[in-house]
């Protein structure tokens, strides 16, 4: 097995982080609460300034073999307060 080349997703990776990410779904027993959608990644991973989410993803012989993903959550000190 070649080593994996790991690098940023673009949003051409879409239809193929999909497959990945519906397949954790099934592992971790979620999947019927799955509800991303290859447009979902795409508007909130590469159309939005800044995203919701970074992704890395790993490949290897031309095949993406993995993926991991950064969410940004909104600080919660610049939110109105909580009382």
């Amino acid at each position: 097995m070649t080593k994996p080349r790991i690098r940023k997703a673009v949003e051409a990776d879409v239809c193929n982080l999909l497959p990945l990410m519906r397949e954790l779904a099934e592992f971790e027993k979620y999947a019927n609460d799955f509800a991303v959608t290859e447009e979902v990644l795409r508007e909130q991973g590469f159309r939005r300034s800044p995203p919701d989410f970074y992704c890395l993803i790993a490949e290897s012989g031309g095949e993406l073999v993995g993926s991991s993903f950064i969410i940004l959550y909104p600080s919660l000190i610049e939110q109105s307060r909580i009382c």
